[in-house]
């Protein structure tokens, strides 16, 4: 899968999460946060960068803070029950080929 992100923009891509071929609705799974991570640089449901709500799943890449370029960043899916996080999307799993677009607007 494809992502374009433009940094410091307000863009949101949305996604429908599957899982053995079938929605997954990370709601009813009980899951309680989703990180996006690449490089050690991170996003989270618990700000406005991402949210979820049955098996949709919205990100806004350009707040990720790292360059421009490509990426292939890991998607985790936390429960309560699980603190270590499932791997959703990622290297070798349904990855999602990631290109951050520079801001070119004057500072």
């Amino acid at each position: 899968m494809k992502a374009v992100g433009y940094l410091g923009a307000s863009n949101e891509s949305q996604y429908n999460v599957m899982r053995n071929g079938e929605a997954f609705d990370m709601t009813a799974a009980g899951v309680t946060k989703i990180e996006v991570s690449d490089n050690g640089i991170s996003i989270d449901s618990d700000s406005d960068s991402i949210s979820f709500a049955g098996s949709l799943l919205t990100i806004k890449w350009g707040t990720l803070a790292l360059k421009s370029g490509p990426y292939i960043p890991t998607i985790y899916a936390y429960r309560s029950d699980d603190l270590l996080g499932e791997v959703l999307f990622g290297p070798g799993k349904d990855p999602i080929y990631l290109t951050l677009v520079e801001n070119e607007r004057p500072v």
